[in-house]
């Protein structure tokens, strides 16, 4: 595969997100998605980016280090969404991870595992100085959560209820965790 960035290192193997893991875990928040923008670090092919489409969220935005993955994710979301208007959410970005810059309003980011301890530190650092510039909503979906400590600052609220009853659930085996940053109404 043809990929940018010198993070290959710290990255793990493309496997795609299963669709029962997105639905349980993404497509159980309580939110809007329409006043969101979702982000997919490690994008690959785009299901998840595909998923999100069907949730209608405001902007769709993968971020993948491999350009060959990049252009089958183009192919698909083109499949599966023929009318440009449902084209013109989705935003393909080739290039390493800690290169990306979040958008500056409400965010659902998904992490489907991509990254060893040292990027996903890095990419949880990321994300909070990004919310330190500009307040907003955040929410980060970890899927198999290998390195959640990351993730354990006060910043980062573990989000918790009534579909999410525990860390491992036996519908999602590999588990996943959701953190949220939120801004105190001014």
């Amino acid at each position: 595969m043809q990929i940018v960035g010198m993070n290959a290192a710290n990255a793990h193997e493309y496997a795609p997100s299963p669709a029962r893991t997105f639905w349980l875990s993404v497509g159980s928040l309580t939110l809007d998605p329409k006043r969101f923008t979702f982000v997919d670090y490690g994008s690959g092919m785009g299901r998840a980016l595909l998923l999100a489409g069907k949730l209608s969220y405001g902007r769709i935005e993968g971020v993948e280090f491999a350009s060959d993955l990049n252009a089958i994710a183009s192919q698909n979301i083109a499949t599966t969404f023929p009318a440009p208007e449902d084209r013109a959410r989705f935003r393909l970005h080739t290039l390493d991870a800690t290169d990306y810059r979040l958008p500056l309003e409400p965010c659902v980011i998904y992490l489907f595992n991509p990254f060893g301890p040292m990027l996903v530190e890095r990419i949880a650092d990321i994300i909070l100085d990004s919310y330190r510039q500009a307040p907003r909503e955040i929410y980060v979906v970890y899927v198999n959560p290998q390195n959640k400590a990351s993730f354990e600052r006060p910043e980062f609220q573990p989000v918790e209820g009534a579909w999410y009853a525990k860390y491992l659930d036996r519908r999602v085996p590999s588990g996943f965790a959701i953190y949220r940053l939120h801004a105190a109404p001014a």
